[in-house]
């Protein structure tokens, strides 16, 4: 297919069209089955999940992501899924539109104060993010870490992306280039969710 490792949309997509909607590939490093109906979906993921494990893979998310709802399995998986359900009801969901919608109309507005202006609308999106996320679970200005938070988050993805797909990876505790990066941006990352002088 013509696409990099950047466009893996596009690849998914060509290869359900080319391959159909279960395709197994035997790739050196690993086994994959790709599942693209949602039925399939909805049979692995929701219907008989406790039936299926995550990969090892998995495990190179875990200096970013801890031992959370994506990373954990069995009991541990589902407590924290019945918790985090709870917060994303329909009802509950209801109560987050009008902030939500309250933050994105003031982004809007800001944007189109920039008209002739050069701009990143990642960054307006990546502000946005933050605005919500912060006052939502936090309830607290996180925006102004959003540029910073940005640049450790692409650090931190990419070192876990380089990881994936390599056959063999160096130990995480070893002190070399990419381990002491992705430290760095993971020990910036918690300082924003412990950062208590909020504006």
């Amino acid at each position: 297919f013509p696409v990099t490792i950047g466009t893996p949309l596009l690849a998914y997509d060509l290869t359900r069209k080319k391959y159909g909607d279960i395709v197994w590939c035997p790739w050196p490093n690993r086994n994959v089955l790709f599942l693209f109906h949602p039925d399939d979906l909805k049979r692995v993921m929701k219907d008989n999940q406790m039936n299926y494990h995550k990969s090892k893979e998995y495990s190179n998310l875990r200096p970013l992501l801890g031992d959370g709802i994506i990373t954990s399995e069995g009991d541990k998986w589902k407590s924290q899924r019945k918790i985090l359900a709870k917060e994303f009801h329909s009802a509950r969901m209801a109560e987050y539109f009008p902030r939500i919608s309250e933050f994105t109309k003031k982004a809007l507005q800001d944007v189109d104060k920039l008209q002739g202006q050069d701009f990143h609308l990642s960054e307006v999106l990546s502000s946005l993010t933050f605005q919500i996320a912060g006052d939502l679970f936090f309830g607290a200005n996180v925006a102004h870490f959003s540029k910073e938070a940005r640049e450790a988050l692409e650090v931190e993805t990419a070192r876990i992306n380089k990881r994936m797909r390599r056959s063999l990876n160096p130990p995480y505790f070893l002190p070399i280039t990419e381990n002491k990066l992705g430290k760095k941006a993971i020990a910036f990352l918690d300082s924003i969710l412990v950062y208590r002088d909020w504006e």
